[in-house]
């Protein structure tokens, strides 16, 4: 499993590489692949990960708010991502720090957050739908919203078995696909990567 896990190096190399010429306004997104990969690391290190599992959660929630709010469309106003970010901050703090609970894995946060960023996703490419003019195939927003919308509804859907059905014959069928949908997610990210347009060059005349 862990050697799957390692997928993450695709999208990781990818943005070190490419990391001096692209938007600053893509940086969410190679700080969270670089958490990503100390995360899978750690995890296999510690076996019981959950305090760094339920970190990287609430950051992985926060910095791709930040991406969303960089792109300047549906986050556009900061009034509207403040406002998203800090009820599941809230959320997290009181399950992880008030009740304690930092170090299981039986938070409403981690089934409420990828619901969430599916939402995010999906509003996000509809504004792509119907304002982008351009091929939107090769388009790094819409590769990112597509790759979203798979990964966390699977994820979403996880969370909700692990709670409540965790030994179901279904329940173990969804844990087990789980680890190649993320290898899936992790390619669609260094697509996301590769696709980025070079920042423009900036010349004085």
């Amino acid at each position: 499993m862990f050697f799957f896990s390692l997928s993450i190096l695709l999208p990781l190399a990818a943005g070190v590489v490419r990391f001096k010429n692209i938007s600053r306004s893509y940086y969410p997104l190679i700080y969270l692949v670089a958490i990503g990969t100390i995360v899978e690391v750690a995890s296999y290190i510690i076996r019981k990960n959950a305090l760094v599992a339920n970190l990287y959660v609430l950051l992985e929630f926060i910095f791709l708010c930040w991406l969303f709010h960089n792109f300047k469309q549906i986050l556009k106003q900061k009034k509207w991502f403040y406002r998203i970010i800090f009820p599941f901050f809230v959320l997290w703090f009181i399950e992880c720090v008030v009740f304690a609970k930092i170090f299981s894995f039986e938070l409403y946060y981690r089934i409420l957050y990828p619901f969430a960023l599916v939402l995010l996703a999906v509003n996000q490419l509809n504004y792509l739908i119907i304002n982008e003019r351009n091929n939107i195939i090769l388009n790094p927003v819409f590769i990112l919203c597509c790759a979203m919308i798979i990964y966390f509804s699977y994820k979403c859907m996880i969370e909700i078995f692990y709670r409540y059905a965790p030994d179901t014959t279904i329940g173990n069928s969804i844990f087990g696909i789980h680890v190649y949908v993320n290898v899936l997610f992790n390619i669609l990210l260094t697509l996301v990567v590769l696709c980025i347009p070079k920042k423009r060059a900036i010349t004085l005349r």
